[in-house]
């Protein structure tokens, strides 16, 4: 297979991915509309939101179970943020140093391979 064929079926292959993944997004909520108020239910996960048009646009609410859900994730993540913080030296560990310049060469990587790519096909569709 020519290099110029297997990129251009990735390419289809992610624009496929793509669209059947937007669908199922528009798929995942029902929204019913009366008026300047909106309701929102997420089919997923059962929550309700409650919208309104403001600014061009719906802005929705929290209904009073998320809220609760919400502030209790907060205080959660607040909390651990302290014992974190506590036990913290303030520098960053060399463990942690290595994992972030092993993904900077990754994504540097993948970047280089995916510019490779377009070179190619660059080439291949100004030979043609």
């Amino acid at each position: 297979m020519s290099h110029c064929l297997k990129i251009t079926v990735t390419a289809t292959l992610m624009a496929g991915l793509f669209a059947a993944s937007q669908v199922a997004a528009q798929d995942r909520f029902i929204v019913v509309e009366r008026g300047e108020e909106i309701v929102r239910v997420d089919r997923e996960s059962g929550r309700v939101s409650f919208c309104r048009n403001a600014d061009g646009g719906p802005v929705c609410i929290l209904a009073a179970e998320e809220r609760a859900a919400w502030s209790a994730e907060v205080e959660a993540l607040e909390k651990r943020v302290a014992e974190l913080e506590a036990n913290s030296s303030g520098a960053p560990s060399s463990k942690s140093n290595d994992d972030l310049d092993k993904a900077l060469e990754t994504a540097e990587t993948m970047m280089r391979r995916f510019f490779d790519m377009m070179q190619t096909l660059k080439k291949d569709m100004q030979s043609q």
